[in-house]
């Protein structure tokens, strides 16, 4: 823009005496003599040209509600999640991660997902079926052993009772018929039998008491090891997990936002991945300390995802944390924790641990006058607006009441259907003056 100083004007009329219209006449393009005399001739209003004025949209002043918001960001998550980790195993509190599906693969039900350094279980279970084994011929031989010695203890308790019943017959014989000394013989013959079987049968019984003992023992150490085998193979197989559905693989990210690797040991409660149900999620935000008595539960919510900021998803406030903590581990800003409860889920775009940006709807003032935040400058004076009267701009002095991000309302200073500029045209084209600017064509 040309401005009277460009030209020299109020030096070079002092110090050569000549009248300023001199100069203007001399110096000064007829357009903007033109301009001169359209606003009067006075040297204090400056203009915009008409290039300048095609770059200012003007916004309109209107009549709105004024919504109050409170900011909120975090990450979606689904409704319904499986999380997995290290299978909960006897003695086992350390898990080495030996295999993980890459993130985002999707998976079916049953197929390997994460796996789980099995090395100590595999040399325990070497070690097991080896005693099971060596337990397994012990109770074999103890049994074969112990049917032999019955078998032969009843061999001589046969022979012995066979004894008896000859002996037992040879006194059953009439006394008139035998001699004094036979009687006596045969009843000493029948009582050494019956002695001899009587041993014998408690011999029998003795070694079967004693084998059976043994067997059971035997059977014991033989049933400890083979179910200690069992549970070592059932350990193996469970430390490769398997998908329980089929879905898409998330990593989760730990107190330090750090997503576990293959080669990192983890514990037997930790969850290292998840599987979502992609058809319903929630949103899982976090609100600023100082903001979150405003908020409460029902309240709406408006997000947008970082990965798709021209789309608005809604929701409702449904669950409001009930302590205070940190933003992260990095952050020392203290947040509250709100769930929001999605009023549509679109599978295709949304996915568990996308962040998002938002604002809960805290308030909202019916049918204020209102001017969009931008176009509302500052001066020492106070609040001022560039308010288009005709073909020309006008600053004017507001004053302005309540807010939010976007929109300030306007208590005097504005009318309904004013157009106002959006930005601040002292930037856009300096001024020595504060008089009306033209707003071209």
């Amino acid at each position: 823009m040309l401005r009277f100083a460009d030209w020299g004007f109020s030096g070079a009329a002092r110090h050569t005496g000549r009248s300023a219209g001199w100069y203007v006449l001399s110096g000064l393009p007829v357009l903007l003599l033109v301009v001169l005399i359209v606003t009067g001739g006075t040297g204090a209003e400056a203009f915009l040209s008409g290039k300048s004025a095609r770059t200012v949209t003007p916004v309109a002043v209107r009549v709105e509600d004024l919504v109050m918001t409170v900011d909120a960001e975090g990450e979606l998550a689904a409704v319904r999640a499986t999380e997995l980790g290290p299978p909960p195993l006897k003695d086992i509190w350390d898990y080495k991660i030996s295999f993980m599906v890459p993130e985002s693969t999707r998976v079916k039900k049953g197929q390997p997902v994460l796996g789980f350094d099995a090395q100590q279980l595999q040399k325990s279970l070497d070690e097991k079926k080896a005693e099971y084994a060596e337990a397994s011929k012990q109770l074999e031989r103890r049994e074969i052993e112990l049917a032999m010695q019955i078998q032969d203890q009843e061999l001589e308790l046969a022979e012995a009772e066979a004894k008896l019943i000859k002996a037992r017959l040879k006194t059953e014989i009439p006394g008139e018929l035998k001699e004094r000394i036979s009687v006596l013989l045969s009843a000493l013959d029948l009582q050494g039998a019956e002695g001899e079987v009587a041993k014998l049968k408690a011999k029998l019984e003795g070694t079967r008491a004693v084998g059976e003992a043994d067997i059971r023992s035997l059977h014991s150490r033989r049933d400890r090891a083979k179910a200690r085998v069992e549970e070592l193979e059932s350990s193996i197989e469970a430390m490769t997990v398997k998908a329980p559905q089929d879905g898409v693989v998330i990593y989760k990210t730990g107190w330090r936002d750090e997503k576990k690797k293959v080669g990192d040991s983890t514990w037997v409660s930790e969850k290292i991945l998840e599987i979502p149900d992609l058809t319903e999620m929630k949103a899982q935000a976090q609100v600023d300390e100082a903001d979150a008595g405003q908020v409460a539960v029902g309240q709406k919510v408006t997000l947008r995802l970082e990965a798709r900021p021209d789309l608005d998803f809604t929701g409702r406030v449904r669950i409001i944390g009930s302590t205070v903590s940190r933003k992260s581990w990095r952050a020392l800003t203290k947040v509250y924790k709100i769930e929001v409860a999605l009023e549509r889920t679109d599978p295709k775009l949304m996915r568990p641990a996308m962040r998002f940006r938002g604002e809960i709807e805290t308030g909202r003032i019916p049918s204020l006058l209102t001017a969009p935040r931008e176009a509302i400058f500052l001066r020492p004076s106070g609040p001022v607006a560039w308010v288009k009267r005709g073909s020309r701009y006008t600053e004017m002095p507001v004053r302005i009441g309540r807010s939010n991000k976007r929109l300030v309302e306007v208590v005097s200073g504005l009318s309904k259907a004013d157009l106002i500029s959006p930005v601040d045209l002292r930037r856009l084209e300096p001024r020595r003056s504060q008089g009306p600017l033209s707003a071209g064509a």
